[in-house]
């Protein structure tokens, strides 16, 4: 069985590449250089045709990371981020269809409004930022496909304890370390953040049993940004910090960034038997 991640240079698909690709000798990547690589397969998603791909080297599960994921680069590259976000994603999935290969669709917990909160997979889907409209579009052209072999993962905001990761803390503690001392962080955005080495745990798990359906993925305890800061700061006893409360809107730019995303992951835990990682618990593992 042999596994294609498609859009290899994003946070979470670089750390997923580099502790599984690295491992198996199943697993191949994409990249928009022509490389010269065993495991490493030249496609761009808004010129190639993947079904040569997937016969020549006998793919069978392809992982979806193909996406350009910030909000505001989506609201400032309206027609390039709906190409690759929807469009191409369409075609892209179209022809995993037809060929009736596994695959795995990120989409985000930005599909919801953030006007209650403790979303479920069975909450209506409904945002006016275009990041989570372009999402909205691919779910619903996969379940009007009644495609069932797929997987699709609502994912929120992901941290992680390595200061190049990307992720959300992360990129503070970085910022720290070369002197940064005043941040302004948004009091009233609500999220469920996760650890990002749960998330590639549930997609290596998902990949093995060939898991299907609609799940969020999210951590187990619900804060705001400037709370779950404030705690990481605390757990790592830093102390010469000033976290200066801003609304959310200081930030907005008509992006429409939802207030209140938390979700609820108590069906893929209850699918995988997953034990989510408390944050309490991660202190030792910062590098």
């Amino acid at each position: 069985m042999k596994t294609l991640i498609i859009g290899s240079s994003g946070k979470i698909s670089k750390v997923f590449k580099d502790i599984y690709s690295n491992k198996k000798k199943n697993i191949f990547t994409t990249s928009k250089k022509k490389l010269v690589k065993k495991d490493t397969i030249y496609f761009d998603i808004t010129k190639s045709n993947i079904i040569p791909i997937l016969k020549k080297k006998n793919i069978n599960k392809v992982i979806i990371f193909s996406a350009i994921s910030n909000p505001e680069e989506c609201k400032l590259k309206k027609k390039l981020s709906y190409n690759i976000n929807v469009k191409y994603t369409k075609k892209l999935i179209k022809d995993l269809i037809s060929l009736n290969v596994y695959f795995i669709f990120f989409s985000s917990e930005y599909v919801f409004n953030g006007l209650k909160g403790n979303y479920t997979e069975k909450s209506r889907i409904n945002s006016k930022m275009i990041y989570g409209k372009h999402k909205i579009k691919i779910e619903n052209y996969i379940k009007s496909k009644k495609y069932k072999n797929c997987l699709v993962l609502r994912i929120s905001k992901t941290f992680g304890t390595s200061i190049n990761d990307g992720t959300f803390f992360s990129s503070y503690l970085k910022s720290y370390l070369v002197g940064k001392r005043n941040f302004k962080i948004a009091t009233d955005q609500i999220f469920s953040p996760l650890y990002i080495n749960d998330l590639l745990k549930i997609i290596n798990l998902s990949l093995k049993i060939k898991l299907t359906g609609l799940y969020n993925v999210c951590g187990s305890s619900t804060d705001t940004r400037i709370n779950f800061v404030k705690n990481f700061f605390n757990l790592l006893k830093i102390k010469d910090v000033k976290l200066m409360k801003v609304p959310m809107k200081k930030f907005d730019n008509k992006i429409f960034y939802p207030l209140n995303i938390s979700m609820k992951n108590n069906k893929i835990k209850k699918k995988l038997k997953f034990k989510f990682t408390k944050i309490e618990n991660l202190k030792s593992k910062f590098v």
